[in-house]
């Protein structure tokens, strides 16, 4: 991340540079002050303030709502630092993310191992209910589990009906046999 920040800001140093050139071209030759170089970083050059330009002189001036160089070079650098800034506290929240998730994660498999849980959890009727109904699905590939609810009654079957009175007979006793 480091390298792409120096590649940005050789970009921008370049385009400064550009800038100013076409700007000595078209202004006459001035006494050069200090504030005129754009400062460099590889020379340790610190921004501490970056002034700001109202919105109405964008159109004078090449460098936006920005009065030269420095200033957008200072933009550029405060910019630059709270971008660090934000990405070194969104590195911070993701580390403690996946520390508490390890730490859920090692919590939840001790409950898993913990028999007397188990047991409880085996005994609730809703989970019992969403597991079966889980597993019935998976074999089924439907979303619609046939089931029984309220206790269930087995289906009768049709009823045969004798034509004769010996067939009358046979069902009685078959009937009273229990088969």
């Amino acid at each position: 991340m480091e390298k792409e920040h120096e590649e940005l800001l050789a970009e921008v140093a370049e385009v400064v540079k550009k800038v100013d050139a076409k700007k000595k071209e078209a202004e006459p030759e001035k006494e050069k002050k200090d504030s005129d170089t754009v400062p460099n970083p590889s020379e340790g050059a610190v921004v501490t303030e970056v002034p700001f330009y109202p919105q109405e002189d964008e159109k004078s001036s090449p460098y936006g709502k920005f009065a030269d160089a420095e200033a957008l070079y200072q933009a550029y650098r405060a910019l630059e630092s709270e971008f660090t800034k934000r990405s070194q506290e969104s590195a911070k929240i993701k580390k403690e993310l996946e520390e508490e998730n390890n730490r859920l994660a090692l919590q939840f498999a001790g409950i898993l191992s913990d028999e007397d849980f188990l047991e409880k959890m085996a005994h609730d009727e809703r989970i019992t209910e969403r597991v079966i109904r889980n597993y019935l699905t998976s074999k089924l590939g439907t979303g619609d589990v046939p089931m029984l609810t309220g206790g269930g009654a087995p289906c009768a079957s049709s009823v045969k009906k004798p034509k004769t009175l010996e067939e009358a007979k046979a069902l009685a006793e078959l009937m009273l046999a229990g088969n």
